[in-house]
């Protein structure tokens, strides 16, 4: 009888500890795909687009980026050659929607400079993600919002 064993209040307290421990993990599981899948997005179209502006600049020929809300789709043009290794469309992925209406940025040869500096608004389940471009340069800001 000098045996001690735990109470029914600390056997449940443990659980409730572990069970915690356990599924916070879970629980943040979505959110940190959903960031991962943004981040990579933002990643593959500063890409696309650096390569599309650089050609411009050093080709000295205007290339061209198209905003196709319908398709959730950014397509990069080479206008003057069919089937430019740089040509290309970036998908949205399938948690992310494009607001904004059908735009065709150009990009001017030798400076890069864009024709239109329309904003590129990209939403999320959580988030509100808008690409600015600067008046008379080709450069561009990333701003992210929570929803």
């Amino acid at each position: 009888m000098n045996e001690r064993g735990f109470t029914l209040l600390e056997t449940i307290l443990v659980m409730m500890v572990v069970s915690g421990m356990v599924l916070f993990p879970i629980m943040i599981i979505p959110q940190i795909r959903e960031q991962t899948e943004i981040n990579q997005f933002l990643s593959k179209w500063e890409t696309q687009y650096h390569s599309i502006q650089q050609y411009a600049i050093f080709y000295d020929e205007f290339t061209t980026m198209v905003t196709l809300p319908d398709s959730d789709t950014i397509a990069f043009r080479v206008p003057t050659q069919s089937e430019h290794i740089l040509e290309g469309d970036l998908i949205l992925p399938s948690n992310m929607n494009l607001i904004s209406s059908s735009v065709t940025y150009r990009i001017k040869p030798k400076t890069g400079i864009l024709s239109t500096i329309k904003a590129i608004k990209i939403t999320s389940p959580t988030k509100t993600i808008l690409i600015k471009f600067q008046m008379g340069s080709g450069k561009y800001t990333i701003e992210k919002f929570e929803r």
